[in-house]
């Protein structure tokens, strides 16, 4: 399929009664999750503690929490 096809394809509905493009779908977004999974464990930290961070957040905590 080529990249116009995939964008067409991308901003279409899909009814969940069509099995086949649903399977399709899910298995690009769980490939796609895997990718940024697999990207995000390269990451080590480093050895200066003033730039360590962890990030959390939530749309229900308020934004000065």
């Amino acid at each position: 399929m080529s990249e116009d096809n995939q964008e067409l394809k991308h901003s279409e509905s899909i009814s969940l009664g069509d099995e086949a493009q649903v399977v399709e779908v899910l298995h690009k977004a769980l490939g796609g999750l895997w990718q940024v999974v697999n990207n995000l464990t390269r990451l080590r930290p480093t050895k200066r503690e003033e730039f360590r961070e962890t990030i959390f957040g939530s749309a229900r905590i308020p934004s000065d929490h």
